[in-house]
């Protein structure tokens, strides 16, 4: 017979540093490595109207002064993804602004405002501005003086505006590996008969139940084969939707995704232009589907169109699917791959 070794095992309570797993704050998403978004849209409105709110220099002889925002739309966001950091941003500004400057001994007056419709992380030190004036006094001087001085300093301002997002929201929001030492004490009790609440899902719908429909229409810059891809290859969605994911489209051209609580097959693929599905999520009645059908279409160079058309979808789940299509689907993979 052959010996048999035992090993000795740490007793409960006992701290035995070969048993131990590292306390980390990271430790839902070690290494910072799946995707985590926030949203920052209040913050940097806020932030915005106060550089713009009152905010006036000299050029020459005139002097320019900002008066507040007249609109400021769009979103902004910070994400983290395989340790890395990106802010992402869409912002449509627009800014009231008065100048004056003296000429034949009188105070000559121009009010108007500047408009900068697409500002975003890419373009953040040169985005194109367009200029209205509602009265210039001064015989067109002013005018070309805000053209060219104030577009310069309403660029300048929202390079300082992306200056304090990174430092403000992006420079902390990695998860710290370790949490602080604490002495080594006894470890606390750990009650066994306490679970974690795990969410519920909706009450299985019945083939009566009334359904509603999903309408998403979004662009993407990307050629609509690339987004094709994404949007049908097995690794890529799993990477997107943090679960694991399995997306066949021959064979048998079955899918399944979040870890199998929305399957379905793939009726009709069109390689780069259509995808045609039904669609179901597990809970449902067993031969109860919706149907989804994805469009790619490139209307412009180097942009897709993507028409999202999801019908039959039970009115207990309406919000959850729709809610997957456009925090995952769409924003999720623009801000994951810059799109």
């Amino acid at each position: 017979l052959e010996p048999v070794l035992y090993t000795k095992m740490a007793k409960f309570d006992e701290r035995d540093p070969r048993w131990l797993v590292e306390e980390r704050q990271d430790g839902k998403n070690v290494n910072n490595w799946h995707w985590t978004e926030r949203d920052y849209t209040s913050w940097a409105k806020d932030v915005l109207k106060e550089k713009f709110g009152d905010f006036s220099f000299d050029e020459g002889a005139a002097n320019i002064k900002f008066k507040g925002l007249k609109s400021v739309d769009g979103e902004v966001t910070v994400s983290t993804r395989k340790g890395k950091v990106f802010s992402y941003y869409e912002i449509d500004l627009t800014v009231n602004f008065q100048a004056v400057i003296m000429k034949d001994g009188e105070s000559k007056k121009a009010e108007g405002t500047l408009n900068a419709p697409h500002v975003s992380d890419e373009e953040k030190e040169d985005f194109e501005v367009s200029l209205k004036i509602d009265k210039d006094t001064s015989g067109g001087i002013l005018t070309e003086i805000v053209r060219a001085a104030g577009v310069k300093k309403m660029r300048e301002l929202f390079c300082e505006f992306a200056d304090q997002l990174w430092k403000e929201k992006c420079s902390n929001a990695l998860l710290p590996a370790k949490v602080p030492s604490q002495p080594t004490t006894n470890a606390p009790k750990v009650d066994l008969s306490v679970q974690d609440s795990v969410p519920q899902k909706a009450p299985a719908p019945t083939s009566a139940q009334s359904t509603r429909d999903i309408k998403i229409r979004e662009e993407f810059r990307c050629p609509p084969n690339q987004l094709f891809y994404f949007f049908t290859d097995s690794q890529v969605i799993s990477g997107f939707t943090q679960s694991v994911c399995s997306m066949n489209l021959s064979g048998d051209k079955s899918f399944s995704m979040f870890g199998g609580n929305v399957v379905g097959i793939n009726e009709k693929v069109e390689n780069g232009t259509l995808l045609v599905q039904k669609w179901r999520f597990s809970h449902w009645p067993e031969g109860m589907y919706s149907n989804v059908r994805m469009e790619f279409a490139e209307n412009k160079p180097g942009v897709t169109t993507f028409t999202l058309t999801h019908t039959g979808v039970p009115k207990d789940d309406f919000e959850r699917a729709e809610q997957g299509w456009r925090d995952i689907w769409t924003k999720r993979v623009k801000g994951m791959f810059q799109l």
